[in-house]
């Protein structure tokens, strides 16, 4: 897979703050270690602590495998990374996010909810 070329930019740290949540986040929602995570990742254990500490720059490559494990593509990762929000950002992405909502309408809603949900898992689509 080619990746898309974005302008240089240097990161910045409010970008690299997200970046740390959004990666403590996907490791700690699996329940996993700084380095069973790393090897999810395939990158050291050192990388995910310093990410997760927001101690230094990401390298594309890095962003590229993140996007393999977290909710974001390597195009919004960059750009989080650098501090900017593209325009496609999506406002929810884990289920935890969408948790927040659900919770919060009718009963009846819930389970509105939740039959769409396994009726669109179990017809095999990717999209709503």
């Amino acid at each position: 897979m080619r990746k898309l070329e974005l302008p240089m930019t240097m990161d910045s740290q409010e970008g690299l703050d997200k970046l740390a949540e959004i990666v403590r986040s996907a490791r700690e929602s699996r329940g996993l270690s700084l380095r069973k995570f790393a090897e999810l990742v395939d990158v050291s254990h050192g990388t995910i602590d310093r990410l997760e500490k927001s101690l230094s720059d990401v390298s594309d490559d890095v962003l590229e495998a993140l996007s393999e494990v977290v909710p974001y593509t390597y195009v919004e990762l960059k750009a989080i990374s650098q501090g900017r929000k593209p325009e496609d950002l999506r406002a929810y992405v884990t289920a935890e996010d969408v948790f927040e909502i659900a919770v919060s309408i009718s009963k009846e809603e819930q389970i509105r909810l939740m039959h769409m949900l396994l009726d669109h898992q179990q017809s095999g689509t990717t999209k709503a």
